[in-house]
């Protein structure tokens, strides 16, 4: 059988029967093969999208992708088995979100649904959106549009305008990135700076995150939230980075590359779930970002492969990268790629050669990604990706020796030695000049010809030395091509740009013997070192003394050679040609070195001369003085943090004590109305109802004595203690009102409470000053709601209003002065204190809304306090 490349790959004919296979090895259009845009991590999908009108989904757990396209393609997806879905034939994803389990796709055609575990697609909005935030704590999507801001709720399924876009500070397709803030507030993230609007007070505001980030001048890309409200900031050269002391620090290239930071164009960021740190996708690699220590420690196997997205899925981190889908497990670190193609595909498009072996299998070179090997029997191809099985991305020369072994060149020289799965890079690969490999031939048993684009070599195989036929063409600015023929007269001919060279084969014999090449003298500082003290042992200079020269020769009179190939391994990648015999470095950091050098003369290259040295750092470099500056900083913080808890532990108990002061100030308050109010009963000869006040008012009393030595109550003793309360107060005033107190969602919170007699002295305040005296039914509710890990609180009378009740009392000259409200807003201040989470208190009367309402509404929201 022969293979063909065609426009639909390659297809394979059958000589012995004249006719074509049917199989066809077409190029993988699928997502582990191709270049990856965005990735979005959802429940239990990740969603990757390379471009055009296809969506995938990989599935972590099996491992397993899935295409989706419009049923307007439906013959083409069943080509390339791709589902076809109610999906609109859309040509751009801007921006993917999740919320329970369903996805929001946004495209240039609308917003697309996608509900698992239905695998259902649905378009639900036909406005066109670029960016999607989800907010926490509800059921609201927040998207940015050409019509500006709109809220979007997934239960109702509808969306409702937010802010026009005449009143955002900047277009919405500037807008780049937004966030969302806990004071109910949304942050943009725009190529003219940073803005911040507060639903709320539905305007935009200044804040003190403003002035330093608005100080960039260069657009926002992208902002991240980090620990102790700090921000990461991506720009359009570099980051910044602002600590929580609001000090803006700017890290680019020109900046930062002594400590790792090698790429400007950063295409996304994320906060790593290990310790305060940022992933950094960027145009050359990945990187993680250090602000604490700033430093960048670039992830050596990422080195200049474009990462294009990041998201975290579970505890992995999914990458959309140039060669596909790569995911990283960071503790403890492992890196894989999901870019193996399926076993019956090319690994690219872009075919090279085709090339035959002797046991009759097929080899396919690509320019971009690798090598493949079809077996025309088993219809099977073997893939031999970069990085996994072969070095290099391009492969574009191909030779088997008569022994079996397999060559293959390109970026780099690969050797595939019989019975082994993967390639390996020889030795003497490693001496060749940078250059892509244009063609490989076997000239006889155990030699090989090389030829790269401007050099053309021989390699003994059986030893690996290198033999350069470049200078004997008596040439300059040779190019040669892939064109390598040797004739059946053992003549040679290798293609060029200008034409063809013709030699035989006997002229590239290498020499038996290589000759010597010395190092004369070395001289440190401009001074020659004794011979003894250089070349009987490795010597260690001191870190000043690191500028070496070296002088060497081939040991031949008169000198006929070309030139030197020297490097110093340490600091040179590469070997370097010269054609002096000296050679200089200057200021040379601590360290191992050996310096190498070989001269090449028109018979071959000579036996290599080694010289190692060591140049020792100085004291504060050395390990001793290190480990005892740190074992000094680790004294001082363990001292530190010592001191800092001793202060917590002081400042805690303070405030625990403050809160009780407070409690027994409220609790005589109390503890006076109830008794006055027993008084009358027992004044006006009712015997069984002040019986029944005293039985109530003594279970009140055991509520509110077990509770005093509590700082938080459960909710529903709370509710029980205020509905005792109310049905004393209410026998009290001869039945003249109503009441109803409700906890929301009517369920026993036992885990959840607030802080102890907070509801209380409104409800008190309520009884006496709004509902009595009244010539009508009062009417008095409480209600317990539970919202964003909150207790929204609602105290609501029809009595007098606050403000007529101040104004009566005022006529009446009365002097007394209520403490309970002074108690409880220095108990808020207090207690925000202590917990570090919002409360909030707002007194309304109705009577100012309309003449036909009356009464006071207080709206007290707390946090919901975990009890242990």
């Amino acid at each position: 059988m022969a293979g063909f490349w065609g426009a639909e790959g390659i297809r394979l004919f059958d000589n012995k029967h004249q006719k074509w296979l049917s199989h066809c090895f077409r190029p993988s259009k699928h997502p582990v093969t191709n270049e990856i845009k965005r990735i979005d991590a959802t429940d239990p999908l990740l969603w990757v999208y390379l471009r055009g009108n296809i969506l995938h989904s990989f599935n972590p757990e099996t491992e397993t992708f899935k295409a989706y396209r419009s049923k307007l393609h439906e013959g083409l997806n069943r080509r390339h088995q791709i589902k076809s879905v109610e999906l609109p034939d859309f040509s751009q994803i801007f921006d993917i979100t999740s919320k329970h389990r369903m996805s929001f796709i946004l495209t240039d055609k609308g917003v697309i649904k996608y509900s698992y575990p239905a695998d259902r697609f649905e378009l639900i909005l036909k406005n066109t959106f670029y960016l999607a935030c989800p907010a926490s704590g509800s059921q609201n999507i927040y998207l940015t549009g050409d019509n500006g801001l709109s809220c979007y709720n997934t239960v109702t399924q509808s969306l409702q305008n937010i802010l026009n876009r005449s009143d955002i500070p900047v277009a919405p397709e500037q807008i780049n990135d937004i966030n969302f803030l806990p004071e109910n507030s949304i942050l943009f993230a725009t190529n003219k700076g940073i803005f911040i609007y507060n639903l709320t007070e539905k305007k935009f505001k200044s804040g003190h995150l403003l002035p330093a980030m608005n100080n960039l001048e260069q657009p926002v890309q992208k902002i991240i939230n980090g620990r102790d409200n700090s921000w990461l900031l991506v720009l359009d050269k570099g980051i910044a980075f602002l600590d929580s002391s609001h000090k803006l620090t700017h890290y680019n290239t020109d900046n930062s590359f002594h400590s790792g930071f090698r790429s400007n164009t950063v295409n996304d960021a994320l906060k790593s779930k290990y310790g305060n740190r940022f992933w950094l996708a960027t145009l050359h690699g990945l990187y993680l970002f250090s602000p604490d220590e700033n430093t960048f420690e670039e992830i050596a196997p990422l080195r200049n492969v474009t990462i294009n997205d990041i998201g975290y899925y579970e505890d992995n981190l999914f990458l959309a990268t140039a060669r596909g889908l790569a995911v990283i497990k960071e503790d403890p670190f492992r890196l894989k790629f999901y870019n193996h193609p399926p076993d019956d595909a090319l690994s690219s498009h872009l075919l090279t050669f085709l090339s035959k072996d002797l046991n009759g299998n097929v080899w396919a070179g690509t320019s971009n990604n690798g090598l493949n090997k079809i077996n025309p029997r088993t219809l099977k191809t073997e893939h031999f990706l970069p990085g996994k099985g072969i070095y290099g991305n391009e492969i574009s020369a191909f030779a088997e020796t008569s022994d079996g072994f397999v060559f293959a060149g390109g970026d780099s020289l690969n050797m595939l030695i019989p019975g082994e799965k993967n390639f390996r890079m020889p030795e003497f690969a490693k001496h060749l000049p940078h250059g892509k490999i244009v063609s490989l031939l076997e000239v006889r048993p155990d030699l090989l010809l090389i030829a790269q684009e401007h050099h053309l070599f021989t390699v003994r195989l059986s030893d690996g030395t290198l033999f350069d036929l470049t200078p004997l063409l008596s040439t300059q600015n040779i190019t040669f091509t892939g064109a390598v023929l040797k004739t059946s007269d053992n003549e040679i001919l290798i293609g060029s740009l200008k034409g063809f060279f013709r030699f035989q084969e006997a002229i590239i014999d290498l020499p038996s013997k290589p000759k010597n090449t010395k190092i004369t003298r070395v001289d440190v500082m401009g001074t020659p070192y004794e011979t003894t003290r250089f070349f009987n042992s490795k010597p260690t200079l001191k870190h000043n003394e690191n500028f070496i020269e070296f002088f060497f020769s081939d040991m031949e009179y008169p000198d006929e050679h070309d030139r030197y190939l020297y490097k110093l391994e340490g600091i040179d990648p590469d070997w370097t040609t010269t054609e002096s015999s000296s050679i200089a470095y200057k200021t040379l950091p601590p360290g191992d070195y050996t310096f190498k050098v070989k001269a090449v003369n028109k018979l071959g290259e000579t036996s290599q001369a080694r010289f190692p040295f060591t140049i020792r750092p100085p004291f504060w470099q050395a390990w001793w003085f290190i480990i005892s500056v740190l074992a000094t900083l680790v004294i001082s913080f363990v001292s530190w943090w010592r001191y800092r808890l001793y202060h917590l532990q002081i400042i805690e108990s303070n405030l625990n004590l403050r809160q009780r002061l407070l409690l027994s100030q409220m609790n005589p308050h109390f503890l006076f109305n109830a008794l006055s109010a027993i008084q009358a009963f027992i004044l006006k000869n009712h015997p069984l109802e002040a019986g029944a006040y005293l039985s109530k008012f003594a279970k009140l009393m055991r509520l509110n004595l077990n509770n005093m030595a509590m700082p938080v109550t459960p909710v529903n003793t709370e509710v029980e203690s205020i509905r005792y309360y109310l049905e004393l107060q209410r026998l009290r005033f001869n039945n003249e009102f109503n009441y109803t107190v409700t906890l929301i969602p009517d369920i026993t919170h036992h885990g959840k409470g607030l802080p102890t007699m907070m509801v209380q002295p409104f409800v008190e305040n309520a009884v006496e000053h709004g509902l009595a005296g009244l010539n009508y039914a009062g009417n008095l509710t409480v209600s317990f709601t539970l919202q964003n890990n909150s207790w929204l609180i609602n105290i609501r009378d029809n009595g007098l209003g606050i403000n007529e009740s101040c104004r009566r009392k005022n006529e009446a000259g009365s002097s007394h002065k209520s403490m309970s409200m002074e108690i409880i807003r220095n108990r808020i201040e207090q207690l925000s204190r202590q917990y570090k989470q919002p409360f909030s208190l707002t007194i309304r009367d109705l009577t100012d809304e309309t003449a036909a309402a009356s009464g006071t509404e207080i709206r007290l929201v707390v946090p919901a306090i975990n009890i242990d």
